[in-house]
């Protein structure tokens, strides 16, 4: 699917040099026409003939982009099921559950520690007071 995306992708370019050719022959054209004494007719004459092709361009990009856009969605599609596919493995499963129970554990050892520091904080006044108290100075 990747290569025929990347075929697709080299029509848009061909489709797009292909517009750009149209619009210069189009200005080509129009340049002439302005050369000319009468230039409603000529004018006109070019600018049909531009949307007649711009026309056939725009159906050619229309079925391209719809391509493209089922080719995409195929591939999402894909990645989504090797996903669920990747979440039910049973050794997947047993990962996080051993990730979520290891970071369950560092959360309580976390809280201990900031309720020991807590609890120096609130006793560091009394060491002191008993420090000085028992300073030979």
């Amino acid at each position: 699917m990747q290569n025929e995306l990347l075929t697709l992708d080299q029509i848009q370019e061909k489709i797009d040099l292909k517009r750009d050719w149209m619009k210069y022959r189009y200005d080509m054209e129009f340049q002439t026409c302005q050369d000319l004494f009468f230039t409603t007719s000529c004018t006109t004459k070019a600018k049909k003939q531009l949307q007649k092709e711009e026309k056939d361009l725009f159906d050619q990009e229309n079925l391209l982009h719809t391509r493209q856009r089922d080719i995409k969605k195929a591939l999402k599609d894909e990645a989504e099921q090797l996903r669920i596919a990747e979440r039910a493995d049973p050794k997947q499963v047993q990962i996080r559950a051993n990730n979520r129970a290891s970071f369950e554990e560092k959360q309580r050892e976390k809280a201990l520690r900031e309720a020991d520091v807590e609890e120096r904080r609130k006793e560091a006044a009394k060491r002191a007071q008993e420090n000085r108290n028992t300073s030979p100075f």
